[in-house]
């Protein structure tokens, strides 16, 4: 199946601001993937020491 062909049949170009949609298509999934690990970083709670322990950023 030629996605190529496909695409323009549908939509009528292959390209936006004159960079191949491939380009496009990269750069969205890059995207999603750093969204996606923001998220989980960002939601994970920091742990917490025990009472009598420091850590090594602490001395």
């Amino acid at each position: 199946m030629n996605w190529n062909a496909l695409w323009i049949a549908w939509f009528g170009r292959n390209e936006w601001c004159g960079i191949n949609l491939g380009f496009w298509a990269g750069m969205l999934a890059v995207l999603v993937i750093v969204a996606v690990m923001n998220i989980i970083v960002w939601s994970v709670k920091p742990r917490t020491l025990a009472k009598g322990n420091r850590s090594e950023r602490a001395k």
